[in-house]
């Protein structure tokens, strides 16, 4: 299973260039949204690779190929969907470390923005919106390939990417209306959130994954 995830990142020497980027493109373009700046980069950089690592696999037809060789077709599943937390932990440095350099500089040139380091709300929030982000989008990459799967997930991916800085937001604005002032008071309870958020994206990636697996054990090459 190692060696399938070692794959993934054989052909993504371009996105490692491209993560450079927009790890320091994030904190510009979406500068009224700094709050949630290090989840929307971090998300977005795992989307690149998740997305790019596919890309390859259906370019060189890889699943021909790798469905020749004795290999469990569980474990096949279960690197894709391992990959994609590596590429999480990859966002979250890339936008980590750009983030503390914006502050760092930014303090030292003493200008008038605000900056901060990432913190573990922001790390927690980013595992979550990429495993709700693999949960929808891998059963459909296993059920009907790539090329119909990216549609569908460059769709879910922008709903995520932009629901995720419209929350941040909300706690910031703090609106009086009763509904969103709900939505407010429960994301202010951090524990509670993450406590009740993380519980269910586990359970529905655990579920992604067992679909998957069986979509992709009935699946012919």
């Amino acid at each position: 299973m190692l060696n399938l995830i070692k794959k993934d990142f054989c052909v993504q020497k371009k996105t490692f260039l491209l993560a450079v980027f927009y790890s320091a493109f994030v904190f510009v373009a979406f500068h009224t949204m700094r709050q949630a700046a290090y989840i929307m980069g971090s998300l977005a950089i795992a989307y690149l690779f998740i997305m790019n690592a596919n890309y390859a696999d259906d370019k060189n037809r890889s699943e021909i190929l790798i469905n020749s060789l004795p290999i469990d077709r569980k474990k096949i599943v279960a690197a894709k969907y391992l990959a994609a937390l590596v590429f999480t932990v990859i966002g979250i440095l890339f936008t980590g470390v750009t983030g503390a350099i914006f502050k760092t500089a930014v303090e030292g040139a003493g200008l008038a923005l605000s900056f901060r380091f990432i913190n573990g709300f922001d790390m927690v929030s980013t595992f979550m919106s990429v495993g709700l982000l693999i949960s929808l989008y891998y059963p459909l990459y296993f059920k009907f390939g790539y090329n119909f799967a990216r549609k569908i997930n460059a769709v879910l991916f922008m709903l995520i990417f932009f629901l995720t800085g419209f929350l941040v937001g909300v706690v910031k604005a703090k609106d009086d209306s009763q509904v969103v002032g709900y939505i407010t008071d429960l994301l202010q309870n951090t524990y509670l959130w993450m406590t009740l958020s993380t519980g269910a994206v586990v359970a529905l990636v655990l579920t992604s994954l067992a679909v998957s697996v069986k979509l992709y054990m009935n699946k012919e090459f």
